[in-house]
């Protein structure tokens, strides 16, 4: 099987991968590393063979290792164009060899399979959001879903909130939450946005707040890797570098998948946004064609979740009138409306800096970066507007529109800040947006409150603000 895949990806045209930017080579390496995955019995025989609990726990890495491999296996799959069908046969072979595990791995250390050890299958949240997505999105058989779903359950570190809101709508019973959560995981922004627009009201208002969510995906998977574009260094057949020194990009294998089992959980409108290269078109196709009412016929059509959206706490908030920062520091304060975690996130990019004659780009991109500004290229306008929507709504206020403004590239994003800095006025919200031009190819805007815009203006220019 591996063989056979292998070389079907690397004479596969890249047009019929699924990731939008594949490299035929580097597939066939990562397939490489997850041999295991498709060689279960070494791993079984590895504990079956064990003759002693010390044994069997040194033998337990290698098997985690195993689990891992079986996940990035199936995404793989899905990355580089396999037939659904085929991905699905794979998924409920690999099913049975993963319980046998779980249950051999109770049996060495002792205990109930209910108890064993929550670490041991030793892959990463989205590691284990991507098979879950999977299976909730292909799998017509509640009851196989089910067995799944029982074994995702049973590792607290892969809970989280968002994840189990999801996940109950697609279990009759609904799903059992854990007393308490783990950490968040380094991408919660993801999580809070993807809450925020279920949290809404009624289809048509969550349908709304997910087309801005897609608007927005790309900027909330900056920090984990996106680009629009990707260089690769070449590589050998053997699958090495061929120049040790060229520093080209990874793959980036993620896909919106939280979106689509958002759309397929509350059957939501996905016209808007179901050609965002990114989000998993065909699943939700194959869901609404062989699933819904086989499996999930039991809910009613846009049925509401069964209980609320688990939005994040309230950000701290500084009182700005009584603020003792002075200088760059208070710059990026009343930047921030006082938002204290953008503020130290900012710090800590850009360090304290004595003056923006040289440094503003990277300010006002670190701003940005935490959804306190406006920094996007001259032609990129549907960053500009996704920046502008999330700058606004940050700051409580909402009502405004990208979507409604035509256009491409720089005239668009011309036209969308000169309409929403006339919005502002118009509402008297209290707020204006300044744009700032650096002399270069991009576009930059920030929103203050105007009790503080004097002082903020005043501290551009002492910072040597262009």
């Amino acid at each position: 099987m591996i063989e056979l895949l292998k070389n079907n990806v690397l004479n596969r045209e890249l047009t019929l991968f699924r990731d939008p930017h594949p490299d035929n080579r580097r597939y066939v390496r990562e397939l490489e590393y997850i041999r295991l995955a498709i060689e279960p019995k070494d791993n079984l025989s590895c504990l079956r063979a064990a003759d002693s609990e010390e044994q069997a726990a040194q033998n337990q890495s290698a098997s985690g290792y195993f689990v891992k491999d079986v996940l990035a296996f199936w995404a793989i799959m899905y990355s580089v164009g396999e037939p659904l069908g085929r991905l699905n046969a794979q998924m409920r072979g690999d099913l049975a060899i993963l319980q046998s595990l779980m249950e051999l791995k109770a049996i060495r250390w002792g205990v109930g399979t209910q108890q064993y050890e929550p670490r041991l299958f030793g892959m990463s949240i989205y590691q284990e959001f991507t098979a879950v997505s999977l299976w909730c999105m292909l799998e017509p058989d509640g009851a196989r879903l089910g067995q799944f779903l029982e074994m995702h359950a049973r590792h607290p570190t892969m809970r989280l909130p968002a994840v189990d809101f999801l996940l109950d709508t697609f279990l009759p019973k609904g799903i059992q939450r854990p007393l308490k959560y783990q950490k968040k995981p380094t991408y919660q922004g993801m999580w809070d946005a993807l809450m925020g627009a279920l949290a809404s009201q009624g289809r048509e208002a969550q349908t709304q707040d997910m087309t801005k969510y897609m608007a927005n995906w790309n900027r909330l998977m900056k920090p984990l890797g996106w680009k629009p574009g990707r260089v690769y260094c070449p590589l050998a057949e053997d699958g090495r570098q061929v120049d040790p020194n060229c520093q080209g990009d990874q793959l980036f294998q993620r896909f919106a998948f939280e979106a689509a089992l958002a759309v397929c959980a509350f059957d939501l409108d996905d016209s808007a946004f179901r050609d965002h290269l990114y989000y998993p078109r065909d699943l939700v196709d194959h869901y609404r064609a062989n699933v819904r009412q086989q499996r999930d016929g039991w809910r009613a059509l846009g049925a509401p979740a069964r209980f609320a959206a688990p939005l994040p706490p309230p950000r701290k908030k500084a009182d700005l009138a009584k603020s003792k920062l002075k200088g760059y520091a208070r710059w990026v304060e009343l930047a921030c409306d006082g938002d204290k975690d953008a503020q130290e996130a900012v710090i800590e990019s850009t360090g304290r800096l004595r003056s923006l004659k040289k440094e503003a780009g990277e300010a006002l991109a670190a701003l940005a970066e935490n959804g306190q500004g406006v920094c996007a290229d001259i032609k990129d306008d549907d960053t500009l507007a996704s920046q502008v929507d999330s700058l606004l709504e940050g700051r409580g206020l909402k009502g405004f529109d990208s979507s409604t403004v035509g256009g491409a590239g720089p005239a668009r994003c011309e036209v969308l800040l000169k309409n929403a800095q006339d919005w502002l006025s118009k509402s008297k919200l209290s707020y204006r947006l300044y744009t700032l031009d650096l002399g270069d190819d991009a576009w930059y805007a920030l929103s203050v409150h105007e009790v503080f815009a004097t002082e903020f203006l005043a501290l551009g220019e002492s910072l040597s603000l262009p």
